[in-house]
């Protein structure tokens, strides 16, 4: 598999969270990361859809009786063993103190 981009790894990591729609995904991204990881609703769901065809994230789609039917997103066994790795190999810079 080719290498994901710091955004796919992201999205992996707030879906390993719990199984979410990308509607409120796209809410929990805003109020955890949103300050300091901009992340657009039309990026997110092209992240979404794209590590579905990777078969890192599987996808249910709900049905609903008064809205659209729900796509809800799910990290896989292989979903994560990626996010695992990478966040295994990946360093932390040291921390810096600020005065």
């Amino acid at each position: 598999m080719d290498k994901l981009s710091a955004t796919s790894y992201v999205v992996l990591g707030l879906v390993a969270e719990q199984p979410t729609t990308g509607y409120d995904l796209d809410a929990f991204a805003e109020g955890s990361i949103g300050q300091f990881f901009p992340l657009t609703r039309s990026h997110l769901y092209s992240e979404l859809d794209r590590l579905c065809r990777l078969g890192l994230l599987d996808v249910t789609e709900v049905e609903a009786e008064r809205f659209a039917t729900k796509r809800v997103y799910e990290i896989n066994e292989q979903g994560r063993e990626v996010l695992d790795a990478w966040l295994d190999e990946t360093a932390l810079a040291p921390e810096r103190q600020r005065n």
